[in-house]
């Protein structure tokens, strides 16, 4: 039996990491036999962001471990800076805000209480990340919503990043 302090450390999930050539080739082929959680974290790691966007997506301790995976494979590595973009300015963050709050009053009717309560407690923009999957959600899930959102969640995301 092998003793954990030989196991590696899994990946950091406040580093930036991008595809490699095999990466890339990954996403348009389909070869790796990747689950969906995998797939979905090739997908999202761009260079630009850290891997933190993907506790967004998906349990926040699965993160790592799929990291680990990914890099096991030759599919992903860590970006040459490593580290995130600076976060926008607080005026940045207050706008887009006010647009998620906006939409989401004006598409989810009573059931935007919740949505709004949590893009109002968002503090940063990692916070704001996160929130942004379960604003994304509700905004799928009503009548008029899905087509504002995507435009949205683009500007947001180009943004935070």
């Amino acid at each position: 039996m092998q003793s954990t302090s030989s196991a590696k450390p899994l990946p950091s999930v406040d580093l930036v990491y991008t595809k490699t050539a095999v990466g890339r080739h990954e996403v348009g082929h389909r070869g790796a036999g990747l689950n969906a959680r995998q797939r979905t974290a090739l997908i999202m790691l761009d260079g630009q962001r850290d891997a933190r966007v993907l506790e967004t997506l998906m349990p926040s301790d699965q993160v790592a471990p799929i990291l680990a995976a990914l890099m096991g494979l030759g599919l992903i590595a860590p970006a040459a800076s490593g580290l995130a973009s600076p976060a926008p300015e607080a005026p940045a963050l207050a706008a887009i805000k006010a647009e998620l709050i906006q939409s989401a009053e004006r598409y989810l009717g009573v059931m935007a209480d919740g949505v709004v309560a949590r893009v109002r407690q968002a503090a940063d923009a990692t916070e704001l990340l996160r929130v942004l999957g379960h604003w994304h959600m509700a905004m799928q899930d009503s009548k008029h919503g899905k087509e504002a959102a995507r435009a949205l969640l683009d500007k947001t995301r180009a943004t935070l990043a």
